[in-house]
């Protein structure tokens, strides 16, 4: 089975923004004051923002760089297939890298724990406590836009 997430996640007013500039219209609600615009890079794959991301293109990073002005604007990465695979978070704010970027592979040893994951990481920086028995991850549901 595969996986593949590559979303903006902020507060609103900046999300929006961001999927606005990135040509992106459908946000959706996360709770915990979050929102989330996925997004597919499908066609503008071949120049990468860094080697960190497999999606995030330069495009989609000054969108949500210049988004970040109105407030912070994360983008969060998950490529998974057959088990494997990795997880990168990078937060703006103010036109500015203020988290991250990070990218863990499950493939390269030590595996962290699931609580210092790259998206879990991110979604902490917003704010997200995770529920007992639970991830951040699963907190908010992301595992809806599987």
């Amino acid at each position: 089975m595969s996986f593949l997430l590559a979303a903006f996640i902020g507060k609103e007013p900046a999300v929006a923004a961001a999927a606005s500039l990135a040509g992106c219209h459908r946000v959706s609600r996360l709770g915990h004051d979050l929102h989330l615009v996925e997004l597919r890079a499908d066609g503008m794959r071949k120049v990468q923002y860094s080697e960190l991301f497999h999606q995030l293109t330069p495009y989609l990073a000054v969108a949500a760089s210049t988004a970040s002005a109105i407030g912070d604007v994360g983008y969060i990465e998950a490529n998974f297939f057959g088990g494997d695979g990795n997880q990168s978070c990078i937060v703006w704010r103010g036109g500015e890298v203020v988290f991250g970027p990070l990218r863990v592979d499950d493939e390269e040893p030590p595996t962290p724990r699931l609580r210092d994951w790259p998206i879990n990481r991110a979604l902490r920086f917003f704010g997200v406590e995770a529920q007992p028995g639970h991830d951040e991850f699963d907190t908010v549901n992301l595992g809806r836009f599987r």
